[in-house]
């Protein structure tokens, strides 16, 4: 490798650097002047460990946090949420740089094509926008590869050493590296690539009293039930959504090129070996590794796409350095003319690719509307318990100050009252509450030393189905709560002269001759169901028995309107011949909000209801 790794290497020319520039800028101004948070998951969650670790150093030792990322993001966090998206930036344009100067040896014109393809991949783009981990795992891989392939075998296995601590896809690289360097004879570079956990352990033993902390912190050796499981092939599938075409169809033609050359006895041959080495080998296992553990729903994978943004840096360096002796081959003007078609394709490709610009979510909305309630001058002062990064980002809370913010984690579980003193409070949602939380609605619904203050309920769109749920939003203060008042019996058959007008003209002749069969596809809806008596909680049960022909599905349905006609709230029953028994949980609305119940029968088959019943209960 000597002849071609010359002493004074060509390195990229000023285009391509201002290129990288150019687009770094382009993806913090997109953070900037997005509309809505482009992660307010995780990536949320990964802000705010960055925000408050001045405060709490201690969490610069938290394992799921990434504690190299968390290092790094530090004083970006103190800038906004928007310094998380500049950090990735920086980290993009350190990824571009290494990876150009092992491909402009190849060809002048390749160095253009590193941020070209890179940048604009669906997945990488979205990742750096959001702020996410991934990102720096491709920056730090990047260099390791270029001090590597200068032969910088010490430096390559420090810088290589820290991976650990930026994501766990090192496993699918760094046995790779060591092959590498067993193959060129570096055995005594190996022992630095421990250096980052032989240091990392130490500090633990100092702070955590463990040396082994590493080992038993590690969050991804346990299986997460809820998280669930997929295909084999679900990263595969997705392959568009994760890199765009331009660059899978360059990668596919890179690969075949430096295969090719394989059977030449040449500098090209040596250089092809490192690239499928060290770049296409991790893209296989990395892809192997994750489409493995969702297979098995193993290792708290949740079948993310985003954690594939991870492969990225290695499929353009294999892209790019394959391609080019095409590029290689062009006149310089064609070959600008190429880089140029490029990158316009892979811009299109990101657009229509990326939920880019995004959207609150419902979710979004949902806790924005919790928080705002909190901001008042009663409550702000108040400790808050919550499971929801999102929330105490939206309050602007320190969500590792346990004195006035504890976790759902941190609560005591095995007390009733949860650990919380008189007068202070828990905001439950549905998503994490439950789940990450583990605290279930009934529980604090149904203990009398929980007073709810306040609910919020709206339904994403694509759960507008049998057995979609919406995301709801509760709010408890610690005191004992009032008794819930006698509840109210809004339907029953059996009580004919107190039937709505619109169920009596609904009722049909049955067979038997009494009056309660339904006839038609849509023969019964019912309005305004839901009192507007000021209670902060009202839940709708609805029972009965129904007959109805084999083979037919009724489904009883429940909707929620606002003044501009937008479905808020979808919950549907399929319901079969038999007893049946649903309820709906409906917390005080704005004005303007209307609900219905109604009957849909696909076919319009006749409906017999033996025993029908609704019945309201407040919550004071």
């Amino acid at each position: 490798m000597a002849s071609e790794r010359t002493l004074d290497p060509p390195t990229p020319g000023f285009g391509p650097v201002a290129l990288v520039l150019l687009l770094a800028l382009g993806a913090v101004l997109l953070r900037v002047f997005l509309p809505a948070t482009p992660e307010p998951g995780d990536g949320v969650f990964h802000y705010l460990f960055a925000r408050y670790a001045p405060e709490h150093p201690h969490v610069l030792l938290d394992l799921w946090a990434k504690p190299l990322y968390t290092f790094l993001a530090m004083p970006f966090a103190q800038l906004g949420a928007w310094g998380m998206a500049l950090l990735n930036a920086l980290l993009f344009a350190l990824t571009a740089w290494p990876l150009m100067r092992i491909t402009v040896e190849r060809s002048p014109g390749a160095s253009w094509l590193v941020p070209v393809l890179l940048l604009p991949a669906p997945m990488y783009l979205q990742v750096t926008v959001a702020g996410m981990t991934e990102v720096l795992f491709g920056a730090v891989a990047a260099w390791t590869l270029w001090l590597t392939w200068k032969d910088r075998w010490r430096s390559a296995a420090l810088v290589a050493s820290l991976l650990p601590f930026a994501r766990p896809e090192w496993v699918g690289f760094l046995p790779f590296l060591v092959l590498w360097f067993v193959r060129c004879g570096a055995w005594r570079a190996l022992p630095w690539l421990a250096a980052g956990t032989v240091v990392m352990s130490l500090l633990g033993g100092l702070v955590k009293h463990d040396v082994f902390w590493l080992l038993k912190e590690h969050p991804y050796q346990h299986s997460v039930d809820f998280y669930g499981k997929g295909s084999f092939w679900h990263y595969v599938a997705h392959a568009r959504d994760i890199a765009g075409v331009p660059l899978l169809v360059a990668a596919a033609i890179g690969s075949i090129a430096l295969a090719l050359t394989l059977r030449e006895r040449s500098d090209e041959h040596r250089r092809s070996i490192f690239i499928l080495s060290l770049a296409l080998a991790p893209v296989l296992a990395i892809t192997f590794i994750h489409s493995w553990i969702w297979w098995r729903g193993t290792n708290g994978s949740f079948g993310l796409l985003r954690v594939m943004a991870t492969v990225l840096p290695f499929l353009v360096l294999v892209a790019v350095d394959g391609s080019a002796p095409v590029l290689r081959a062009l006149s310089p003007r064609a070959r600008s003319l190429a880089v140029l078609l490029l990158g316009v394709s892979a811009l299109a490709e990101a657009y229509h690719r990326t939920d880019l610009p995004v959207r609150k979510t419902v979710p979004e909305l949902v806790m924005d509307e919790a928080a705002a309630f909190l901001r008042s001058d009663v409550l702000t002062a108040r400790r808050l318990a919550l499971a929801q990064p999102y929330l105490a980002f939206a309050l602007d809370r320190d969500l590792f100050d346990s004195t006035r913010t504890p976790t759902f984690w941190r609560l005591d579980d095995e007390r009733k009252d949860l650990g919380l003193a008189e007068g202070e409070l828990i905001c439950w949602d549905s998503r994490m509450g439950p789940n990450e939380g583990g605290i279930q609605l009934d529980q604090l619904m149904g203990d009398t030393g929980f007073t709810v203050l306040r609910g919020w309920s709206r339904q994403e769109p694509e759960h507008f189905h049998a057995g979609g749920q919406p995301f709801e939003v509760y709010l408890f203060e610690r005191r004992p709560s009032a008794r819930w008042p006698v509840p109210d019996t809004l339907i029953d058959l059996d009580r004919s002269e107190e039937l709505p007008q619109r169920l009596r003209d609904a009722l049909n002749a049955c067979p038997d001759g009494r009056m309660r069969c339904l006839h038609g596809e849509y023969p019964l809806a019912l309005d305004d169901l839901v009192p507007e008596d000021g209670a902060v909680l009202h839940e709708l049960r609805i029972a009965g028995e129904l007959v109805i022909p084999d083979g037919t599905t009724a489904h009883l349905v429940f909707t929620e309107t606002d003044a501009e006609g937008v479905r808020l709230r979808y919950h549907q029953a399929d319901l079969g011949s038999g007893p049946f028994n649903t309820s709906v949980r409906v917390p005080r609305r704005g004005d303007g909000i209307v609900d219905q119940l109604y009957w849909w029968v696909p076919g319009g088959a006749v409906v017999e209801l033996k025993e029908f019943t609704v019945i309201v209960q407040a919550r004071p």
